[in-house]
Order: structure tokens, then C-alpha cells, then sequence
């Protein structure tokens, strides 16, 4: 069907170049043109119209119908798309306005788990301080308190040395003998009930 109409267009097309052709091929009076010159133009483009109307008129509604179909289609499709990622983009924005509420909030955990940490360090580091200088108050005394030990000794010592030596060159049979009576005696008083 499509191929006589394709041949029937065909021939009309080369009838209607070919008819007007011995009449643009004729001498021309010189006078100028003629109404049936004229008329023949205007008879033979009335056919032309006619039949390109007829047989070509459908074929291009249906040209321009398919192609509108086919525009509509692909604007439709390319509408659906565009909400799509318009869909898409908002949802990406939901999505940014969460991790940026999700940032902020680790942000602030962090600055309050650093305050905390810094707290309990400074606290720890002032614990620690306390303890070394009662650490080194206690260490101080004790070293005080050997060294005024070590002096009690060793004075203690020089005075048994000197004593010994006053003793044995001043300590006679008499004294001796006074001193053991009076540790008896003081034994004695102990011992009673």
C-alpha cells in the first residue's frame, strides 16, 4: 500500500514538472504574456496542490502525528525524570541537613568529651601534685627524722665513749659498790607486792 502510494506520488510529481515544461519551453510573443499561459500555471499548480493535499497530506499529518507522539513521549519521560531528581536532589538535601544536625552534634559531644577528658586530667594532674608534695613532706621528714637520729646516735655514742673513759679513769671500788646496792634496792621495791 505504501509503495503505490510512494509510486503514485512519484509520478504525479514528475507529471506536474514535466507538464508545464512545453509551455516555458515556447516562444514567447513579444507582446508580452498570455491569460492562457497564465491559466495553464495556474490550472497545472491547482493539480499539484491538489495532489500533494490527497495523496501527501496524510502521510505528512501522519509524520508530524508520530513525531508529536514521540515529543510527547520523550517530554514526558524527561518530566518523570527532571522529578525524579528533583526527588533525588531533596532527598540529598534532607540527607545533607542530616549529616550536617549529625555534625554538629558530634561536635559538640567531642567539645564536651574534651572539656571532661581536660577536667579529669587537670583533676588527676592536681591529685598527683598533692601527692608527690605530701609524698616529699613525708620523704622530708623522714630524712629529718634519721638525720636527727643518726645525730641522737652518734651523740649518744660520744657520750657512752666519754663515759666509759670518765668511768674507768674515775669509777673506784666504793662507787661500785653504792651503785650495786642501789639497783638491789630498787629491785626490792619492785618485787613487793
Amino acid at each position: 500500500m505504501k509503495r503505490a502510494i510512494a509510486a503514485l506520488f512519484v509520478s504525479v510529481f514528475l507529471a506536474a514538472t514535466f507538464l508545464p515544461a512545453p509551455a516555458i519551453a515556447a516562444e514567447e510573443s513579444p507582446g508580452g504574456g498570455s491569460w492562457f499561459k497564465l491559466l495553464l500555471f495556474a490550472i497545472n499548480f491547482s493539480i499539484f496542490a491538489f495532489v500533494v493535499a490527497r495523496f501527501g497530506g496524510p502521510m505528512v499529518r501522519k509524520l508530524f502525528a508520530d513525531r508529536s507522539t514521540e515529543i510527547r513521549g520523550v517530554l514526558s519521560r524527561a518530566s518523570a525524570a527532571f522529578q525524579e531528581a528533583q526527588d533525588l536532589a531533596n532527598r540529598a538535601a534532607a540527607t545533607l541537613a542530616g549529616l550536617e544536625a549529625e555534625k554538629s552534634r558530634l561536635e559538640t559531644e567531642l567539645d564536651q568529651e574534651t572539656a571532661y577528658q581536660v577536667t579529669t586530667i587537670g583533676e588527676a594532674a592536681r591529685s598527683a601534685t598533692a601527692r608527690i608534695r605530701s609524698d616529699a613532706e613525708i620523704t622530708a621528714a623522714a630524712i629529718a627524722e634519721s638525720a636527727v637520729r643518726r645525730v641522737r646516735n652518734q651523740l649518744a655514742a660520744s657520750a657512752a665513749r666519754i663515759a666509759r673513759e670518765l668511768i674507768s679513769r674515775d669509777f673506784r671500788d666504793a662507787d661500785q659498790k653504792r651503785l650495786l646496792e642501789g639497783f638491789l634496792d630498787k629491785l626490792r621495791q619492785e618485787a613487793r607486792p
